[in-house]
């Protein structure tokens, strides 16, 4: 069986939560570790990202999670959103897509970040919108 090592640590810099597209992963790490200069995290997927955090069906069970494990347990000190363009979990369940959608994600975003604060004073929350110039290129931008 092949070993594979690790580093033993406990304490992360801050809870990233973005959509599960798979699209998007390895750039939304490449993000957070090189432009935000994150190295260790709690990431929390759901398809829309930060969507998880207003709806009815999630929004309690991922907020308990990041005060439990990424707050108490980790030490976080930072939660980071991401949101991103042609959002299927956007389409899905709630029904916007294109323009509206990134209307909609930007509102959200704001809510949920004024919400952040107000439960979890002290940690500081930044929010990202992830849009694609090209075919092959995408950008984070900082709200």
């Amino acid at each position: 069986m092949k070993t594979y090592s690790y580093e033993n640590f406990h304490d992360v810099d801050a809870a990233v939560i973005f959509c599960v597209d798979p699209r998007f992963w390895a750039q939304t790490q490449q993000f957070v570790k090189e432009e935000l200069g994150i190295e260790k995290y709690d990431p929390y997927t759901y398809p829309g990202g930060p969507l998880c955090l207003l709806r009815e069906d999630s929004q309690e069970l991922y907020y308990g999670l990041i005060k439990a494990a990424s707050i108490e347990l980790h030490s976080a000190k930072k939660i980071i959103l991401i949101s991103h363009a042609m959002c299927g979990g956007y389409r899905l369940m709630e029904g916007v897509q294109g323009e509206e959608a990134i209307v909609r994600q930007t509102a959200d975003l704001e809510k949920i970040t004024n919400d952040l604060k107000e439960r979890f004073p002290g940690v500081e929350v930044e929010s990202y919108f992830l849009k694609t110039i090209s075919d092959t290129e995408l950008t984070f931008e900082k709200l």
